[in-house]
């Protein structure tokens, strides 16, 4: 027997976001190690609002990774990039 469930992607988002909070906390790790972080954790990273993030992806300024469902995520060291970048470019 094949059971089969359609789930809405907001919950489908929501419960992987969970995951990754749950597997961070038994890995003993936490959220500032992981590699990928979804909009509201690279506007904390890099100290900045969710608004700004998503203007930066308008503007080509970050370049995003998506989901399955769509959503946003960036790689760490992508950030990292980005912020060196930014830095050079102000101390000329």
């Amino acid at each position: 027997m094949v059971l089969r469930l359609s789930l809405p992607p907001e919950f489908i988002d929501v419960l992987a976001q969970r995951m990754a909070d749950l597997v961070a906390d038994r890995a003993e790790c936490s959220v500032d190690t992981l590699p990928w972080l979804n909009v509201e954790s690279t506007a904390n990273y890099l100290d900045t609002t969710e608004d700004s993030i998503r203007g930066m992806v308008k503007r080509g300024q970050l370049v995003p990774h998506r989901s399955d469902t769509g959503r946003l995520l960036f790689r760490r060291e992508e950030l990292d990039q980005h912020a060196i970048g930014d830095a050079a470019r102000t101390q000329t």
